[in-house]
C-alpha cells in the first residue's frame, strides 16, 4: 500500500490498575506517548490523532486530540473518533500501553495492506486491535455497532477478515512478548527491566 495514512494513538484509557495516567510513564527517556508518537513519525503517518477518552484532558505538543463520542465504548470509541477527522483512506491504531511494539511490526502493517483492505495481527487465538491499520470507510460499521451498545472489536475483526476488508498477520512466536501491554506498576517495571536487558 502507497497511499498516504494517518495514525491514531489511543490514551484514552482510565489507567485505573496503574494508579495514574499510563501516557506519562517514562520510558526509554520519553513520557510513553511520544515514545509511541515518535514511531509514527518515523514510519510516515501523514497525520496524527491522540485520543482520549471523556473527562480526560490533554497536554502541551503539535499533534491533533480527539474525544470519544459514546461513554466507556472502549478502543471503539477511540478509533471512530479518529476516523471520524482524518482525510486519510488509511489509519493506523496503536495503544499507548504498547511500548515494546517494533517499526518493523508497523511497517509490516502498511506493506501488507492492499488497495482496498487493512491489516491487523491475529494471537492464534484473538486479533490485536490496537496494533492495526483499518480502511476509514469502515468508520459506518463501527458507529453502527456502537449504537447497538455491541463494543467487541474482536467481533467486527473476524467479520471483516472473512470479508476481506482486513488482513489478519500472524505474530510469530519470537515476537508475541512485543504485544505485552502494561496494566500495572509491577508489569511496567517488569517491561523496562525486559527492554534494558
Amino acid at each position: 500500500m502507497k497511499n498516504p495514512f494517518s495514525a491514531l494513538l489511543l490514551a484514552g484509557g482510565r489507567s485505573s490498575r496503574m494508579g495514574s495516567d499510563k501516557a506519562f510513564l517514562s520510558y526509554q527517556d520519553n513520557p510513553l506517548w511520544r515514545h509511541q508518537l515518535n514511531k509514527f513519525k518515523i514510519i510516515g503517518a501523514e497525520k496524527i490523532f491522540i485520543s482520549r477518552g471523556l473527562g480526560q484532558s490533554d497536554w502541551e505538543c503539535d499533534e491533533t486530540f480527539v474525544w470519544d463520542r459514546f461513554e466507556q465504548a472502549g478502543p471503539m470509541g477511540g478509533i471512530l473518533a479518529g476516523m471520524e477527522l482524518t482525510q486519510t483512506q488509511w489509519m493506523m491504531v496503536l495503544a499507548v500501553d504498547l511500548p515494546m511494539i517494533s517499526l518493523s511490526a508497523l511497517q509490516k502493517l502498511v506493506a501488507v495492506a492492499s488497495e482496498d483492505c487493512g491489516a491487523v495481527y491475529w494471537n492464534k487465538s484473538y486479533f490485536e486491535p490496537l496494533v492495526a491499520l483499518y480502511p476509514t470507510i469502515l468508520k459506518k460499521e463501527i458507529q453502527n455497532s456502537l449504537e447497538k451498545g455491541d463494543r467487541s472489536i474482536q467481533r467486527l475483526l473476524r467479520k471483516w477478515v472473512e470479508e476481506k476488508k482486513m488482513i489478519s498477520i500472524e505474530i510469530p512466536l519470537e515476537c508475541i512478548v512485543q504485544y505485552t501491554n502494561v496494566n500495572s506498576v509491577e508489569e511496567f517495571a517488569q517491561i523496562t527491566k525486559t527492554t534494558k536487558s
